[in-house]
Formats: C-alpha cells, structure tokens, sequence
C-alpha cells in the first residue's frame, strides 16, 4: 500500500507541471519519406504489464507496455492515437478540435484513447470536457493509470508536458509529440502510416 501511494504521489507532482505551448515532433522510427510498407505482421506480445483500466465512461480499455510501444488488443489493426491531456490545460483545449477533425477524417481506421493526467477530475469536470470538446472516444482518469504514465516517464522520456501525443501502430510508438501540436503534422504522421 506503502508503495501505490508513494509511486501516486511522485506522479502526481512529476506529472502536475502543467502545459507548454507548442514543442517540436519527435519522430520515434520513420522519416516523411513515402518508402512502400510490407503487410503488417501480426502484433507481437507484450513485453512489460498489461494494464486493465476503466474509463470515464464506464468500459474497460486494455493497454499492454512494450519496450517501443504499446498494445491494443480491442483496436488491433487501427492506428491509435493516444493523447495525454490536462483538466486544466488550455494548449490541449486548443488540440482538441484537431484531434476530433482528424477522427472524423480517417474514421474506423483511427482509434483515440485519451488520459487526463493532472489532478483527479471529478464526474461532472469528465461529463463537461466530453460534452464541451465532442471527446467521444475513450477517456482515462490519470489516476487510474499511474503505473502506465510512469512507463511513458521511464521509456521516453517524458516530463509532464501536456499535451502529450503519440501515434501508435502495430504495437510501435511511430511519432510522440511534445506540447501542441498543429493539424497538418498529425496529420502528416497518420496518413503515413495508412
């Protein structure tokens, strides 16, 4: 128990550090060159935890860590984006509206999961930020995923700046974003991998 709450409490003031206007792309595995793909192979096994974590709206997401990336089992052979927001975040208010242009272009082929990861939010703050943004796809209280975020700290990197994006294939992290992030750059990087 010692050690849940220890482990919440040094996410909560690593990850409490806010939002950053807008970072540059880091680009994990590709360049933004059109080089023929082979058909994808079938999604190899995890190779760390296997997270089982409720989302605000009541299902179940399942998220398993590997050391490039991570797997979806429920959204295998789609691209996921996978989004980490603050409540209180206006640069992930503002990245918003081109995450829900972006579901809207590329349809069943793209899946977002998203983790509020400042402070808990209550069920009336969710209930708000869904109706308010059209966030209709599934939501994770940060929380909740405390062990998955510090895996993100621990594999790529990150420091808490929010928002924080990647673009995930195949069980591979292919793009991770920093901070805002326009249109056309996720855009780019989705259709790349299509």
């Amino acid at each position: 128990m010692k050690k849940a709450l220890l482990l919440t409490s040094l996410l909560i003031i690593g990850f409490n550090s806010g939002c950053t206007p807008p970072i540059t792309v880091q680009n994990t595995t590709r360049n933004h060159q059109s080089v023929p793909q082979p058909s994808p192979a079938p999604i190899p096994v995890t190779s760390g935890s296997i997270h089982q974590l409720h989302t605000v709206q009541g299902p179940i997401v399942t998220i398993g860590e590997r050391s490039n990336g991570f797997i979806f089992p429920q959204y295998q052979g789609k691209v996921v984006l996978l989004q980490i927001f603050g409540k209180e975040c206006p640069y992930c208010f503002e990245e918003m509206p081109v995450i829900n242009n972006l579901r809207t272009k590329y349809g069943s082929r793209l899946q977002i999961v998203a983790i509020q990861a400042q402070e808990p939010m209550s069920k009336s703050t969710a209930s708000n930020l869904i109706n308010r943004f059209h966030m209709y796809y599934p939501i994770i209280e940060g929380s909740n995923a405390s062990e998955l975020l510090f895996f993100m700290k621990e594999t790529y990197g990150w420091n808490g700046i929010l928002p924080y994006t990647l673009i995930i294939k195949n069980g591979v992290t292919e793009y991770s974003f920093k901070g805002r992030t326009e249109q056309q750059e996720l855009d780019e990087s989705i259709a790349s991998l299509l």
